[in-house]
């Protein structure tokens, strides 16, 4: 089976060549036949009983192939025990071993916050691995050359053009295909059904516009003889993170920098579209109190929305069944709805993201190997068992996703509207200097200094647009840095 991924291999390796040296290397005189040639090897057999080392002479056409490592080393964010990993050990392995007879797998628990550290360690110690889950090290990973190009494998197992664009982009580094999505999702609205119908609300159909949205939250919102939140209409700390800020932008037509230059166009945050989504996210709590001004403070391990502390909270779809299974009375009652627009008919964008994200190293000794591996874990039936995974017993629903469209037949709403857009998290792993993917790079990083400005706004220690306008200012004097100083 391996001799097929050298094929592969040599395509990948050759999909960044020039034209003309691929003319050259047809027109260069093809290889000599190697001569078949006589082999001394030594055989044990046993004699009356008693085990015997003989030589045996054998014709071969090639020399014997010289020993070499036999085990791949696959990192993955999730640990062994987890229900995900059981599959991929137990069942995508496994296929992979009886489809390449004498390889093995070696299966590391490594952190997202990890990754990054430990790839630069065991590349200096000689054992990197060989596949990983790149989740919260892409930008690292990627910029520093360590991950092998996919495009040309995805096209070759014919999954490019039903993948679909909003995790293929979130898999991308400077036009290469940087790891194979895998747990995809978007973030959406988790709510509990009985607070709906108890509010007079329909539980089975959730808000389709911003102001719907806000009316649901203030009908939801219960307080006490003194008016002290008890049930919040929605689930926030302090402020909103930046996370659902620049969501809502978007959703109101706004972005977070100019998206013409992305890279180093200047900050719009305090263009009207994202100061308008802004002041609505900041009202919620000012304004109209659906959630506590100093947040929900509540007892460690407490899912605020599963135990009745509040009506509605953002999630992401991994989030949803651990949810369920945490208080399973009250897995029926909760229910998911997807982002929504400002406006009716409005475009419902979402915050997309790829929890596996596998990545294979571009030097891996064993690439044929490797590739082979990826091969068995992309296929249908592979990708549909570890997904269902959470949900092994049949009890609650999946919202991870595939990221092939035509697997998602049982979530069709992700086909229907354009809810998985661009968007990334950037991630630190101790350095600053992480992005996930370069259509706007850099420029993420300064988004991390928006929560002590909008905590001011919040507050009042400056008005509104003063905070935007110095946000602004700042994000762009951060970009301005870690272009020129790479820091």
């Amino acid at each position: 089976m391996l001799n097929k991924r050298l094929t592969r291999r040599e395509l990948l390796k050759l999909a960044g060549v020039a034209a003309g040296s691929a003319v050259l290397s047809a027109c260069a005189p093809a290889e000599p036949e190697v001569a078949p040639e006589e082999v001394v090897v030594k055989e044990t057999v046993v004699v009356e009983g008693t085990p015997e080392v003989v030589e045996k002479v054998v014709t071969a056409t090639s020399p014997p192939e010289a020993p070499g490592r036999k085990t791949l080393r696959f990192w993955d964010n999730y640990g062994d025990e987890d229900p995900k990993s059981q599959i991929l050990i137990n069942q995508v392995f496994e296929q992979f071993k009886q489809e390449n007879p004498g390889w093995d797998v070696e299966f590391t628990f490594v952190t997202n916050t990890e990754v990054v550290p430990k790839l630069i360690t065991s590349r200096m110690a000689g054992d990197p691995p060989d596949l990983w889950a790149n989740f919260a090290g892409r930008g690292s990973t990627a910029h520093a050359g360590y991950c092998l190009p996919l495009q040309d494998f995805v096209k070759e197992i014919g999954q490019w053009d039903d993948m679909i664009e909003g995790f293929k982009r979130l898999s991308t580094v400077g036009g290469d295909l940087i790891g194979y999505p895998s747990h995809c999702g978007t973030k959406m609205y988790v709510y509990r059904k009985d607070f709906f119908e108890e509010a007079g609300l329909d539980p089975d159909q959730f808000p389709n516009t911003w102001d719907e949205l806000l009316d649901a939250m203030i009908k939801l919102t219960k307080y006490d003889a003194d008016g002290n939140i008890t049930r919040a209409g929605l689930r926030m700390g302090k402020t909103w993170d930046w996370e659902q800020i620049t969501v809502s932008a978007w959703q109101n037509g706004g972005s977070e920098f100019d998206q013409a230059d992305p890279l180093t166009g200047e900050c719009t945050v305090a263009e009207p579209a994202f100061a308008e989504a802004f002041t609505w996210n900041l009202d919620l709590k000012r304004v109209h109190n659906v959630n506590p001004l100093e947040g929900m403070s509540l007892p460690d391990g407490t899912w605020p929305t599963v135990e009745g502390y509040s009506a509605m909270e953002i999630q992401g779809p991994w989030w949803v069944p651990h949810m369920r299974i945490r208080k399973p009375e009250s897995a029926d009652l909760l229910g998911v709805g997807a982002p929504i627009a400002r406006e009716e008919g409005g475009e419902r964008v979402g915050l997309c993201n790829a929890n596996h994200i596998i990545s294979v190293y571009k030097d891996s000794e064993v690439l044929d190997a490797a590739l082979a591996l990826l091969e068995v874990y992309t296929r249908k039936e592979s990708q549909l068992a570890i997904n269902n995974a959470i949900d092994a017993e049949g009890k609650f629903p999946r919202y991870f996703f595939t990221s092939i469209e035509p697997w998602n037949a049982d979530l069709q709403w992700v086909q229907e509207e354009p809810l998985v857009r661009d968007t990334a998290f950037f991630e630190w792993n101790g350095t600053g200097r992480d992005v996930s993917y370069d259509h706007i790079g850099y420029r993420e990083m300064a988004i991390n200094i928006w929560a002590p400005y909008t905590e001011m706004a919040l507050f009042g220690l400056q008005g509104d647009q003063e905070a935007l306008e110095t946000m602004a200012a700042k994000a762009d004097g951060i970009t301005a840095r870690i272009l020129s100083t790479g820091a």
